[in-house]
């Protein structure tokens, strides 16, 4: 994390509260036409994405913002430069995150909970689906995923995002009996 802060030259940035921000249709339209980033910026960018990403794994809270930001490698603009900055300053402002895996008593069932953004994309028309799988209190799984098609009513893309749950929880349930051998 210190890298890639450094990477962007945030050391002496303030933090934000919040790694990336909901822009309306008109934002996303007017930083598509964004001018690209030189070679050298673009390769700095890639990497502080992947950095970013590597994070990402076990904080749920960077997700959404490096979806994003993967989305822009192929060509990175300077609105994108900008957004990747966001997050570093974000992450200035909350460098730590703890998962707390406190005790607790054998968990009944899997809880796997969706939720999406009907086209959130103004430029695509995608849709966004955000994912958690808890096992108790405990999460366990999280995501943020582009859907594949191109939902065309809000309830088409809650639906296809109940679909990635329901597949979720049933590739994490048909684990449980490998959790059983594991904790004995």
């Amino acid at each position: 994390m210190d890298l890639l802060i450094r990477n962007l030259r945030l050391e002496n940035a303030k933090g934000v509260d919040t790694p990336d921000l909901k822009k309306s249709v008109e934002q996303q339209m007017l930083e598509s036409k964004s001018t690209l980033l030189t070679k050298d910026l673009a390769s700095m960018f890639r990497s502080s994405v992947m950095r970013a990403a590597y994070l990402s794994q076990d904080r749920p809270d960077l997700s959404h913002a490096v979806k994003n930001l993967s989305r822009k490698m192929v060509s990175p603009t300077e609105s994108s430069l900008a957004d990747l900055k966001r997050l570093g300053r974000y992450l200035k402002k909350y460098p730590n995150f703890a998962q707390v895996f406190a005790t607790q008593a054998e968990p009944t069932s899997t809880k796997v909970q969706v939720d999406s953004d009907h086209a959130g994309d103004a430029v695509t028309r995608r849709s966004t689906t955000g994912m958690i799988a808890l096992y108790g209190t405990h999460t366990f799984k999280h995501a943020s995923n582009v859907q594949s098609t191109i939902a065309l009513s809000t309830g088409e893309s809650e639906y296809y995002a109940l679909v990635r749950g329901g597949s979720t929880a049933l590739g994490l349930q048909s684990l449980h009996p490998i959790w059983e051998s594991f904790c004995q």
